[in-house]
């Protein structure tokens, strides 16, 4: 008998759906094209219903979620402390330099402070016999206090005569405007002299001490000292007046006198590192057109700049950070470059000085051209920002202006080399 259009009996049906009967392998692709359903449906059972598969699902879907949140707070804490590392490294490079500026400007301080003993002790020699009405012959530098650092720089001394004389007009209560219609002078003069500007001729002077009621024979014999030093001229003008650009002719002055000396440099390698065939190269490039005389004159100047400044017993402290660009240009012939170089790396060595490669990796600069700081000893004259152009230089004293560049300094020192890699730096390039 034939059950639902199969070779089944239906007693046969009855009981395997009673599971009276069991069910031959050779009966399952009937069984299962009587239902209408796979085979694998008739031999694997589901053993859990579609809710308990549902509730396993939102089970794994929320520990995944879970697992994302903990992956994600795992990447901020390990890019937390890489910020925390870099911070740490920084604040240490920076404390290292800090280290290595205030090492120089002590011992700076130190020769400036015999330097004082030496001088205000010949002082003392020379005023004797001033309280009596006696004046010296000749006013001597030996006579000067105020600003013995200066170490004979006429445009320092005028500055730090015209500070000084500010402090004394502020201290007296006295107007810019009072003092200039006191001596009929113009109130730009007024404060021209002030700033430095100009200098002060030894009778006008005389007439400004008087106004300001200094009438000590001594204290008055000291600022007239410092005046007519201001007056004379530098050790540079003798020599190099016709080739020395006037816009480069203050900051010789200022250098001379300056405890620390910070430097970027993305053109070349300054000219207080230079080697004298760099320096040769690097003039007879920049001024072609000139007599070989003038140039040869340039490169002289350079020597005599670099003995006096650096081989002193006081030297000023130097950092220099360098663009690695100025390493990779080609100044001269190839010898000459890697003399330059070497020449670096040995005077990285020094205990005063610090040079730094800011290297092509380091990104978008904080400074867009080159430029220098000076710092100075005397209080008033804090620092100078001292920028060259092509055809002008600016030289930048306001608070604001000179934190800016010694923010970008700083800025420069943390992402160049450290000064030990630089040293390493210079020499691997040498190699090549």
């Amino acid at each position: 008998m034939t059950a639902y259009g199969y070779d089944f009996h239906q007693t046969t049906i009855a009981k395997i759906e009673a599971a009276q009967r069991p069910l031959r392998v050779r009966e399952l692709a009937d069984f299962a094209a009587l239902y209408g359903v796979g085979v694998q449906e008739l031999v694997y059972v589901p053993s859990r219903t579609l809710q308990e598969v549902e509730r396993e699902i939102e089970d794994a879907e929320a520990r995944l979620r879970l697992a994302h949140a903990a992956a994600a707070m795992a990447a901020q804490d390990a890019e937390n402390a890489r910020a925390a590392a870099r911070d740490a490294e920084n604040a240490n490079q920076a404390a290292l330099t800090n280290l290595a500026v205030l090492n120089g400007r002590l011992d700076a301080l130190t020769a400036d402070r015999e330097n004082l003993r030496r001088l205000n002790s010949s002082s003392d020699s020379g005023f004797e016999g001033a309280g009596d009405g006696a004046t010296p012959d000749v006013l001597r530098s030996e006579d000067i206090s105020i600003g013995a650092a200066a170490e004979g720089s006429p445009i320092v001394l005028r500055i730090l005569l015209g500070s000084h004389l500010r402090q004394l007009r502020e201290s007296k209560e006295i107007t810019a405007q009072q003092a200039a219609r006191a001596l009929h002078w113009a109130l730009s003069s007024i404060s021209r002299l002030e700033l430095g500007q100009i200098s002060v001729k030894e009778h006008d002077l005389a007439g400004l001490l008087t106004f300001y009621d200094v009438t000590d024979a001594q204290e008055r014999l000291k600022w007239l000292n410092l005046a007519q030093n201001s007056n004379a001229l530098g050790w540079w003008q003798g020599y190099y007046s016709d080739i020395l650009p006037g816009l480069f002719e203050p900051y010789i002055g200022l250098e001379a006198t300056a405890a620390e000396i910070r430097i970027f440099e993305a053109g070349k390698i300054p000219d207080l590192l230079q080697t004298d065939d760099y320096s040769l190269a690097v003039n007879s490039e920049m001024y072609k057109y000139y007599p070989a005389k003038d140039i040869t004159a340039r490169v002289q100047l350079g020597v005599t700049r670099r003995e006096r400044l650096l081989k002193r017993s006081n030297a000023p402290y130097l950092q220099v950070v360098l663009d690695e660009v100025v390493l990779r240009r080609q100044v001269g012939s190839a010898t000459v470059m890697r003399d330059q170089l070497k020449y670096l790396a040995k005077t990285a060595e020094r205990p005063n000085t610090e040079i730094r490669v800011l290297p092509l990796t380091a990104g978008t600069l904080p400074a867009g051209a080159s430029f220098r700081i000076l710092h100075f000893g005397e209080a008033e004259r804090h620092s100078i920002v001292y920028l060259e152009q092509l055809t002008s230089a600016l030289y930048l004293d306001k608070s604001g202006e000179v934190d800016t560049y010694m923010d970008a300094m700083r800025e420069l020192t943390s992402r160049a080399l450290p000064a030990e890699e630089t040293v390493s730096f210079l020499h691997r390039i040498t190699a090549k």
